[in-house]
Formats: structure tokens, C-alpha cells, sequence
């Protein structure tokens, strides 16, 4: 027996990933030469405001970093709607992702940067100079996701939790580079209940939480080790702040 919720999920995911990441981004990469790079910006405030309806509630212990590198926690394909257009940031992408949406790709391509990453072509080392030379040329900042994948887990007890959810490879580059580029934090809740690609399940007018931390400078730490635990430090505090309230709407 056909279960009906789940077409009619399935029917209007399909809409939403024709619509909003295929015709959509290609009409408004057509419009770059009118607006310039802020047409981005308004292809995700249309999407948050007028698709998903998102009631948006931030907090923050600093502003911006206008250089560095922001570390936001990985949910759904949600967070290209909602990191991206907070941080106004270049991003990191995997391949896979890069061309699964490839209109939505080349948007962000042409206004804010794409570095699309290859595993097993270049070394930690060259991604990392890979990533510096785009940003230098783009936003300045890059945005990445050092979770690595999505994760699905609902609470964390405590700082340690978070180092084992976190890979460490590109924070340790990081840790090295002498330029001392900073990270901050950028943690956001319930971003997995307005898109749930797992099920094919979208919702409107769901609350989403987003923390912005202090920047944390590499140079501040005597050891890898600290550097390490201060970001934890700082994401489980920025996930108490945004996970307090369990509602979602």
C-alpha cells in the first residue's frame, strides 16, 4: 500500500530540488551582470523568507571575522541556505556535492567561491594553499564543515563530546599556518528539520538558532592539543546556547 505522506514528501522534495537548486540558481547566475555578487544573498534571503519561512534567531559573542576561517556544524543540505548566506564566505565542497547541484554550485562559483575538494589528488598540505590562494581572491573567508559529514546526534554532554565528532586535518594546518588566521564558530540548530534529505522531508516556519563565537587565534595556544580544546570549548557552549529550547516551531 502506498504510504501517501511519504509521495507527497517525496513529490514536493522533488519540486523544491528542481525549483530552488536547479532553475533557480541558473536564472539568477543570468542576473550576476545586473547585481553583481549580492544576487546570492538574495537568492537565499528569498528561499529562507518566502520558501522555507525559517524564523531566525541570532546570538553572538563577536562579530564577523573579516579573514580566517568559520566552522559551522554539519546537518542537512539546509546549511548551504542558511551557513552560507550568515557568513557570506567562500565554501569548501566535496565533489560529489559540488556537481549533485551544480546551478546552486556555480552560484555561489561566481559571487562568493566554490574550492572543490578531491580526496586522494592532493595533500593536506596543497588543499590547504589551494583554499588560502581562493579565499585571498574571494570573500577573504572560507567556510568548512569539520565534522566531515552530516551527524545526526542530539545532545552533547560536554566538551570532550565535541572532539570526537571533529576532524582534525585542516585545524591543524590551521595550527601551523604562521599567518595566525583566526576561526570562529558558527552553530545553528535544527537546520535537519527543515530539510531532511535522509526521508525527503521539508518543513516551513521552523525556528533555527544560530550562535556566533569569539575568534579563536591560533597563536594564543602553546600546543595543538589546547587549540583544540578551545574550539571544543567554544562549540559545546555555542550548542548549549542554541539547543536550550527542544522546539522547533
Amino acid at each position: 500500500m502506498i504510504n501517501l505522506q511519504k509521495l507527497q514528501n517525496l513529490l514536493y522534495f522533488t519540486y523544491f530540488f528542481l525549483v530552488y537548486c536547479q532553475l533557480l540558481p541558473f536564472l539568477c547566475i543570468l542576473l550576476i551582470p545586473i547585481y553583481g555578487n549580492k544576487i546570492n544573498t538574495m537568492y537565499c534571503k528569498f528561499c529562507n523568507d518566502y520558501f522555507f519561512k525559517i524564523k531566525l534567531i541570532t546570538t553572538k559573542d563577536s562579530e564577523y571575522i573579516q579573514s580566517g576561517f568559520i566552522l559551522a556544524n554539519h546537518r542537512s543540505i539546509f546549511d548551504l541556505f542558511i551557513d552560507l548566506y550568515r557568513s557570506n564566505a567562500t565554501v569548501i565542497a566535496r565533489r560529489f556535492a559540488y556537481f549533485g547541484v551544480l546551478p546552486l554550485s556555480l552560484l555561489y562559483e561566481f559571487t562568493q567561491g566554490v574550492i572543490m575538494i578531491i580526496r586522494g589528488k592532493d595533500t593536506r598540505q596543497q588543499i590547504y594553499q589551494k583554499i588560502k590562494n581562493k579565499m585571498k581572491i574571494k570573500s577573504g573567508k572560507v567556510i568548512f564543515f569539520p565534522e566531515g559529514s552530516r551527524l545526526h546526534y542530539t545532545t552533547l554532554n560536554s566538551s570532550d563530546d565535541v572532539k570526537t565528532y571533529l576532524k582534525y586535518g585542516l585545524l591543524k594546518e590551521i595550527y601551523n599556518d604562521k599567518e595566525n588566521l583566526p576561526v570562529q564558530l558558527q552553530i545553528s540548530s535544527n537546520k535537519e528539520h527543515v530539510i531532511n534529505e535522509r526521508i525527503f522531508k521539508i518543513c516551513n516556519n521552523i525556528v533555527v538558532k544560530t550562535h556566533i563565537s569569539k575568534p579563536i587565534y591560533p597563536a594564543d595556544f602553546q600546543t595543538e592539543q589546547e587549540f583544540y580544546d578551545s574550539i571544543a570549548k567554544e562549540w559545546y557552549n555555542a550548542w548549549k546556547i542554541t539547543h536550550n529550547d527542544v522546539s522547533i516551531m
